[in-house]
C-alpha cells in the first residue's frame, strides 16, 4: 500500500467499501424525488427575481448591474 493509502483511518475506509457497494447495487436516480407542485405551476404572476431587485431596490443603470456582476465573477 502506498502512503497515501495509509493515511485512512480503518473505520472511514470500511464506510466509503460498504457506500460503494450499496451504489453499486442501487442505480442513483437523483430524478426520483423530482416534482412540481401544482400550486407552483398554476403560479400566474410572473417574477423577474434578483435581476428585478437589483433594478428596482437600488435604482441602478443596467452598466452599474453588469459592472456589479463582473466584478464578482
Amino acid at each position: 500500500m502506498t502512503k497515501r493509502r495509509n493515511c485512512i483511518k480503518p473505520e472511514l475506509m470500511e464506510a466509503l467499501q460498504m457506500l460503494k457497494f450499496m451504489l453499486k447495487k442501487q442505480r442513483l436516480n437523483f430524478t426520483d424525488t423530482w416534482e412540481t407542485p401544482v400550486a407552483e405551476m398554476r403560479d400566474d404572476h410572473e417574477d423577474m427575481g434578483v435581476l428585478e431587485d437589483i433594478l428596482g431596490a437600488q435604482d441602478m443603470e443596467l452598466d452599474k448591474v453588469l459592472e456589479t456582476l463582473d466584478e464578482e465573477e
